[in-house]
């Protein structure tokens, strides 16, 4: 079907506005145009394939974070992390937390300890296993884009799983929340939540006993979401809202 407002939107508009960098003009003329919104869902489909299979893959391992961190990589290996670190806030960010437990255990007397830990820190990327989008037909891209459709998504991460409700945000025309809730083989209470854009840290959200956690007021557009705890880290890329 042909656009209903000619000229047709184009696909480097398309993903501008997939990424939130479009003119408002764009969403006005989503917003009545059918065949145009669809290849918007198209291409924010694959936005999200794409970014979920590249999510971090240039990053360090977490162990080797942990080496690099206490001086033990080698010294072609330390000036490419650290250079690697410079433009990278997922990295910085587990560096800051390493060297924030680096120091606790260093004061506690138990310099050994932060090496045996890091051995047992597990990075899991959450696999979309099901999706659920109200009672509408549409694709849950082209909901996510609207942001007028409640959605649920079903994801798995080894033994753990996370459920995440996004729904219009009752308090706040236009905008989103999103209730998540974790199931796992042990819960810690010290697990978080933590919602990023563009690689920017926007909220942070503590997990509760029960695996609830909340995020509110979010606007259209592609989020990380990543939940962390002692042992585990689990990520959900390209999360679209």
């Amino acid at each position: 079907m042909d656009c209903i407002n000619p000229p047709p939107l184009t696909d480097q508009v398309l993903v501008a506005f997939v990424e939130q960098a479009a003119d408002p003009s764009v969403e006005t003329h989503l917003a009545q145009c059918g065949p145009c919104r669809e290849r918007a869902a198209a291409l924010a489909t694959e936005f999200h394939t794409l970014r979920r299979r590249l999510f971090r893959a240039a990053c360090p391992a977490a162990l080797e974070l942990g080496e690099y961190q206490v001086g033990l990589t080698s010294s072609g290996r330390t000036a490419a992390i650290q250079q690697h670190v410079q433009t990278c806030s997922h990295c910085t960010h587990e560096l800051n937390q390493l060297n924030a437990f680096h120091q606790e255990v260093t004061a506690a007397g138990e310099p050994g300890l932060l090496l045996r830990m890091q051995s047992q820190i597990e990075i899991l990327i959450a696999q979309l296993i099901d999706t659920l989008v109200g009672s509408s037909s549409r694709s849950p891209a082209l909901a996510g884009l609207r942001g007028d459709t409640p959605q649920q998504w079903h994801y798995a991460a080894g033994d753990w799983q996370v459920i995440l409700d996004v729904q219009p945000d009752p308090g706040q025309v236009g905008r989103s929340g999103i209730l998540g809730l974790v199931l796992g083989p042990e819960l810690s209470p010290s697990m978080t939540a933590q919602l990023w854009q563009a690689d920017q840290l926007l909220a942070t959200s503590q997990v509760d006993d029960l695996g609830n956690f909340i995020f509110s007021a979010l606007t259209p557009g592609v989020y990380d979401l990543t939940l962390r705890a002692a042992t585990v880290e689990i990520q959900i890329p390209a999360l679209v809202v």
